[in-house]
């Protein structure tokens, strides 16, 4: 059953060619200074805001954003080998790391700790599976994106962001099968019961935030079933698209960013564009997509949700224990 997130629904609408080079092909994309930097961040302020973890004490916010920094800058870089795009590239990022650090610090300080952090899950929607990773989860009943980008969105550009629609449908979920969260959220008697008899109707009490970490502000966000419809309705016409062998390319603006850049260039310098055929001759195992040519089923009203799954945290595997065992210096001897 495919997988579906914000990150590939979005790509796939932007633009179906980097669709088949990153699921198909699976072509690594070049980690750079931004991506890098912004993983360090999320790691280092959830290890701050978990509620299963002692929190460390800090003088100041310039003090914990300086370890952050240094952290980055001494132990996680030297491993990551990142080439400069422009000269101080790596200054400007230890930079910018340190300010974003800094506005964590200065409203997340003193507060008390989320209720959750890095939450993840899985929803069974019809054919699909949408999962997802909730950055901050607090109350009441809301979720918190962290963004270390330049741009700081408006509530418009927001109400257009899938990954949004994705947490509201399934905080309430969450929030049905985890006790912890249904006691912290200190819901009504009247959420009490619709929680348990259909917890999709507390969608639009769900509140989201995005965290504008540079700036230090946060911008609310709204979502509702329309919402849903519309982000169902979307998968089923790029998977549509896809089992069609349709990978085509689109040009944009993104195209100046896009991390699979290079590989794309290449196609395209050598004349060659994706059709179907060449990917129904391909092996039928492993496919992105399955090619069944089944029409394009769009819904009017919300299909009912099959599952919710939520994958425990830091589940580390057992060891195997190795037996030692006598082996003869001279085999068949």
């Amino acid at each position: 059953m495919i997988k579906w997130s914000a990150t590939k629904l979005k790509d796939a609408t932007e633009c179906m060619f980097k669709i088949y080079l990153k699921y198909e092909e699976k072509i690594k994309s070049k980690e750079n200074y931004a991506l890098a930097s912004g993983k360090h961040v999320h790691s280092f302020c959830e290890k701050f805001n978990d509620h299963r973890l002692k929190r460390n004490n800090y003088e100041s916010a310039e003090s914990f954003a300086k370890q952050g920094a240094y952290m980055w800058n001494n132990l996680v870089l030297p491993q990551k080998n990142l080439e400069e795009k422009f000269e101080g590239e790596k200054w400007a990022t230890y930079n910018i790391m340190k300010n974003c650090l800094t506005n964590f610090y200065d409203f997340y300080g003193d507060r008390e700790k989320p209720l959750d952090v890095e939450r993840r899950f899985v929803l069974g929607i019809e054919d699909y599976l949408i999962e997802g990773y909730i950055d901050i989860i607090d109350k009441p009943f809301k979720h918190i994106d962290l963004k270390t980008g330049y741009h700081k969105p408006t509530e418009q550009e927001l109400k257009n962001d899938y990954q949004f629609t994705i947490y509201a449908a399934a905080l309430p979920f969450l929030a049905q099968r985890d006790q912890r969260l249904r006691e912290m959220f200190q819901l009504t008697k009247a959420q009490e019961k619709t929680l348990d008899t259909n917890p999709l109707d507390l969608m639009e009490e769900v509140t989201g935030e995005f965290y504008h970490m540079r700036s230090g502000t946060f911008v609310p966000i709204k979502k509702t079933k329309n919402d849903l419809l519309e982000l169902l309705n979307t998968i089923e016409s790029v998977s549509h698209r896809a089992e069609q062998g349709d990978f085509t390319h689109h040009r944009g603006r993104h195209c100046d960013w896009c991390l699979y850049a290079d590989k794309c260039n290449e196609y395209r310098n050598n004349d060659q564009i994706i059709l179907p055929e060449p990917i129904r001759e391909k092996k039928q195992e492993g496919l992105l997509f399955d090619i069944n040519n089944h029409k394009l089923k769009l819904h009017q009203e919300i299909p009912k949700i099959r599952s919710v799954k939520t994958p425990p945290k830091n589940k580390k595997k057992k060891k195997k224990k190795l037996t030692k065992k006598d082996t003869p210096l001279f085999k068949d001897l």
